[in-house]
C-alpha cells in the first residue's frame, strides 16, 4: 500500500494541469516567496499551474501570505503539504536500514509515490528565480527517459580538474561509488522534469532508498542518489533552465577551464549565456543575492522580491545582522522605509551598500591600513579604495538615520 494515500494530492485543474513542486521550511519562506512570486510572473495565461510546496512547519502567517500573493492570477494554485505527516512511516523505515532518513532530506526518492495521481511533475530548488518563459519544460518529451535535467557544471568541473586544482577529488567517488562511468552524465538536481508515471514503472523509490541504504552518507545528499540509480535514463536539455550562478565567481575559473577542455558542448552553453540571459537562475553557493547584493544576476532576484510582502522582512533579516545599530531596530519596524522599491529602484544602490555594509566596514579599514605603510603609487591607490569604501558606509548610515 503506498504510504502517501492517505494524504492524496489530487491536480488542482480538471484540464491542462502543469504540477510545480518546491520544498522549503520556515526559515527559508521568504525566499520561497520570491521564487514563487517569480515563477507566476512568468506563467502564460493559456496554461494552469498547480504549485505544491513540501513543507516542514511553514507558519500560517507565510502560507496566507503567498496565496493573497497569487490572488491575481486565476490561472496558478498554491498548495503546502507537510512531509512531518509521514513520521511514523520514515521511522518504521529507519528500522530496516543502517542510515536515518527523513522525509524532508529525501523528498525527491519518494516524489513518483507521493505524487501518484500525477504523470509528471516540475520540481525547483526554492533559491531559484525564473526570469523568463519556462513553458517548455511543462511539455518537453521525455524521449523514453525516467528525468530531464542539465549538467551539473561544478561536479563536472572538479572531476576533470587536475589534482592540484581542486580542494577534494571527486571522481574515484562518481566513478566507483556512484557508477557513474562518464563524468559529463552528473545533472544537477535543482531543476529536475519527472516522468512519474515511468519511474514508478521502474521501480525507483525503492532502488533509490536501497542505494542510499548502501552509502549511508552521500557527498550531494539525494542528487548522488538520483545520478546513481537514473545513470544514462536521464535526457540533457540546455544550461539556461539551471543556471548555477556561482560559475560567474572568480575563484570557480578552473572548473570552466575543465569544462573547456573535456565537454565542448556544455562550455558552448556557458559561452552562449555570457550574452543571452537564463530562464531559471539557480543561486548555488552560500552568497545568496539577499546577502551579496551586488553580484551578477542578482539584481534579477530583487526584482520578484520587491513583489511580495516579504521584502521588508528579508532586507531587515541581513540589516539587523550587518548593522547593530538601534537606529536600524526602530526604522525597519515600518516597512514603508522600502515601500517604493516595487516602483522606484533608484535606491538599490543604497540597499545594496547597507546589505554589504560589514564587508565594506572591513575594506575601508583595510585599505586605510595601507594607506599609512605606502608611498607613491600605491599610496595613491589605497588612499582612492579608501575613499570608496569610506563612502559606502556613510551612505548606507546617512540613509538609515534619513528615515
Amino acid at each position: 500500500m503506498n504510504i502517501f494515500s492517505k494524504q492524496p494530492i489530487v491536480p488542482a485543474f480538471t484540464e491542462n494541469n502543469n504540477l510545480i513542486v518546491l520544498a522549503a521550511d520556515n526559515n527559508y519562506a521568504p525566499y520561497l516567496g520570491v521564487c514563487i512570486e517569480s515563477i507566476a510572473e512568468n506563467c502564460i495565461p493559456s496554461l494552469n499551474y498547480d504549485i505544491v510546496v513540501l513543507e516542514t512547519n511553514i507558519h500560517e502567517y507565510y502560507k496566507k501570505s503567498m496565496n493573497k500573493m497569487l490572488d491575481k492570477f486565476h490561472n496558478i494554485s498554491l498548495r503546502f503539504y507537510n512531509l512531518k505527516l509521514f513520521d511514523e512511516y520514515m521511522e518504521n523505515l529507519n528500522k530496516k536500514t543502517n542510515a536515518y532518513f527523513t522525509a524532508a532530506t529525501y523528498y525527491r526518492l519518494y516524489a513518483p509515490e507521493i505524487f501518484y495521481q500525477y504523470d509528471r511533475m516540475l520540481y525547483l530548488d526554492c533559491d531559484m528565480a525564473v526570469v523568463g518563459d519556462f513553458s517548455e519544460l511543462l511539455n518537453i518529451d521525455f524521449d523514453d527517459k525516467l528525468l530531464i535535467a542539465v549538467p551539473d557544471i561544478t561536479v563536472q568541473g572538479i572531476a576533470y580538474s587536475p589534482l592540484d586544482k581542486v580542494v577534494w577529488r571527486c571522481d574515484d567517488y562518481l566513478y566507483d561509488t556512484l557508477d557513474v562511468k562518464d563524468f559529463s552524465k552528473y545533472f544537477q538536481a535543482g531543476m529536475l522534469v519527472f516522468n512519474l508515471k515511468k519511474l514508478r514503472e521502474a521501480n525507483f523509490t525503492e532502488k533509490a532508498l536501497k542505494k542510499l541504504n548502501e552509502m549511508d552518507r552521500p557527498r550531494w545528499v539525494d542528487q548522488d542518489i538520483l545520478n546513481s540509480v537514473l545513470y544514462k535514463k536521464v535526457k540533457y536539455i540546455d544550461l539556461k533552465y539551471n543556471y548555477t550562478y556561482h560559475l560567474e565567481f572568480s575563484e570557480n575559473r578552473y572548473q570552466i577551464d575543465a569544462i573547456k577542455k573535456h565537454v565542448t558542448s556544455v562550455y558552448n552553453q556557458i559561452k552562449k549565456l555570457k550574452n543571452n540571459s537564463p530562464v531559471i537562475i539557480h543561486y548555488t553557493s552560500s552568497k545568496k543575492p539577499w546577502k551579496y547584493p551586488s553580484l551578477k544576476y542578482a539584481n534579477l532576484w530583487w526584482r520578484y522580491a520587491c513583489m511580495t510582502p516579504f521584502y521588508g522582512e528579508i532586507i531587515s533579516k541581513d540589516l539587523f545582522s550587518l548593522l547593530n545599530i538601534e537606529i536600524v531596530r526602530k526604522n525597519l519596524v515600518n516597512k514603508d522605509i522600502f515601500s517604493n522599491l516595487q516602483t522606484d529602484t533608484s535606491s538599490l544602490p543604497i540597499i545594496k551598500d547597507i546589505l554589504n555594509y560589514k564587508n565594506n566596514y572591513i575594506k575601508y579599514l583595510k585599505y586605510k591600513f595601507l594607506t599609512k605603510l605606502s608611498w607613491g603609487k600605491k599610496h595613491s591607490k589605497y588612499k582612492q579604495k579608501k575613499k570608496v569604501y569610506k563612502d559606502k558606509v556613510k551612505n548606507a548610515r546617512n540613509f538609515l538615520r534619513e528615515k
